[in-house]
């Protein structure tokens, strides 16, 4: 993989970036009042790593601005079911402008990143073996703790990480909880997702078919049987990191009071913020420019 961007990772900051020739141009964003902010790519940079408990390479999408805090945590976003970390791309370009490292894996068997290489056939994995693979990935980076930000099946896994290694998470960030246990059986689930695709932004729908196409339909069925039964609301009272909640208001796969659930105690601080978006698109940032940049700052609580 010659034009991928070489990368020194390491503890306890997480990723540096060490670009090669030929790569992306910098934009310079400013804020509101003019102040210049971090520099970012305009395109995110491919990063891959050899994971060697899994047997494989996995590939991620990175943003790191010149800017880039060296006191602050990585940012590390897990994707939703059956979909890779490109429809993300608009938010985590948003936060690396605020200063981030910001690093979006494709889990094994999406995106770029092959199954692993003892999986069988269609290899849908369920929760627990999605967290341990985003730890492999995490300590084949020397990433020890960063912040852990999930969109709807991506939550699960987070959630599994922090009450397993508290220590590893600094905060979280949980877009579109699943599974909500009104819609706990793939028969309940897969028309909510549907459901969801009218209120989605079109450029995301186009994306969505075509990672799912690429995911192929055996995979998503089988983690989606997988991952549908997965009693989170057990595991929350185990996470000690504060969370913020996000919960798209024409969101179809997850009610009100669900989301509420977890900004409960004794789950560690958090709050519940309601978007304007939709399952996805509260974690995608497809909405107007004009609203879209108070979402990510008070999602990582820049200082």
């Amino acid at each position: 993989m010659p034009n991928a961007t070489r990368v020194l990772c390491g503890a306890p900051h997480g990723c540096q970036i060490a670009r090669p020739r030929g790569t992306a141009p910098v934009a310079i964003h400013r804020g509101p009042g003019g102040q210049q902010m971090s520099p970012v790519p305009q395109s995110p940079r491919s990063l891959w790593t050899e994971v060697k408990p899994l047997g494989i390479s996995m590939h991620a999408r990175m943003w790191s601005g010149t800017l880039t805090r060296q006191d602050a945590p990585p940012v590390i976003l897990v994707h939703g079911l059956a979909l890779s970390s490109r429809y993300r791309i608009p938010l985590n370009q948003r936060l690396a402008v605020l200063g981030y490292q910001v690093l979006a894996p494709d889990l094994p068997g999406i995106g770029r990143t092959p199954p692993p290489a003892d999986a069988h056939w269609p290899a849908g994995p369920n929760v627990r073996e999605q967290a341990d693979q985003l730890l492999a990935w995490m300590d084949a980076n020397e990433i020890s703790r960063a912040v852990l930000f999930g969109n709807s099946v991506g939550i699960q896994v987070v959630v599994d990480v922090a009450t397993r290694f508290p220590g590893r998470v600094d905060r979280l960030v949980l877009a579109g909880p699943t599974p909500d246990p009104a819609y706990r059986s793939p028969g309940k689930q897969y028309p909510r997702v549907i459901m969801n695709m009218p209120f989605e932004a079109p450029s995301l729908n186009a994306v969505f078919q075509r990672e799912y196409a690429s995911a192929g339909i055996p995979r998503m069925v089988q983690q989606l049987r997988r991952t549908v039964i997965d009693r989170i609301e057990t595991k929350l009272p185990r996470v000690q990191a504060s969370a913020l909640v996000i919960r798209g208001r024409y969101d179809q796969t997850l009610s009100q009071p669900w989301a509420e659930e977890f900004t409960r105690p004794p789950m560690g601080p958090a709050r519940l913020v309601p978007t304007a978006a939709r399952h996805n698109g509260a974690a995608a940032l497809t909405q107007p420019a004009h609203s879209a940049p108070a979402l990510p700052r008070e999602t990582v609580a820049l200082p």
